[in-house]
């Protein structure tokens, strides 16, 4: 599956511009509900969840309510039979009340090129691994791709960001950049 949206970010003549493009909305929600229970380093999930094993494994969870809400953890084991998931630790640990979802991830290094013209440098692209603020929203790791870009003389270029996921099977989501130099 592939999905598509267009920004439009600008810059003047000569400067260099770190770009953050935000995928959260467009990354599949696996699960949400109420933390059963946790440790620094598991929780255990909703009943509802599933009980199949490492179906949870490669996804994040994030703590949307109650005790460690803002934080999250890549979950490295998923236990169906216990709807255990072990992650990274905990800052603050979950309990039962604490609200979670948990969604695919952007994997791997994603491709960032100019598709109207070459005169563009494009450098640093990476899938965040750490909290981001794009529009003043926080973002957390696995959701955005960032970059840098510079050159170009005045006008607008467009710049396609590719980048996968970690759902199954995998989508493959597209973004198109209106680079504007003024």
């Amino acid at each position: 599956m592939v999905k598509t949206a267009t920004e439009r970010p600008s810059r003047s003549v000569g400067s260099t511009r770190n770009v953050l493009v935000d995928f959260s909305g467009d990354l599949a929600l696996i699960d949400r509900g109420t933390v059963q229970s946790a440790t620094s380093t598991t929780v255990v999930l909703a009943e509802s969840a599933s009980t199949t094993d490492d179906h949870m494994n490669t996804h994040r969870i994030y703590i949307t309510g109650g005790t460690a809400e803002g934080e999250s953890q890549a979950i490295t084991d998923y236990t169906g039979s216990t709807r255990t998931a072990t992650t990274g630790t905990w800052g603050q640990t979950p309990d039962s009340t604490s609200t979670y979802e948990v969604r695919e991830v952007l994997t791997g290094t994603p491709t960032v090129a100019e598709q109207t013209t070459s005169d563009l440098t494009l450098a640093n692209k990476a899938v965040s691994t750490e909290p981001t603020w794009p529009d003043g929203e926080r973002r957390f790791p696995g959701q955005v791709v960032q970059f840098n870009v510079t050159g170009g003389t005045a006008g607008e270029r467009t710049i396609r960001v590719t980048t996968g996921t970690t759902s199954t099977p995998a989508q493959t989501l597209l973004r198109d950049i209106v680079d504007t130099v003024e």
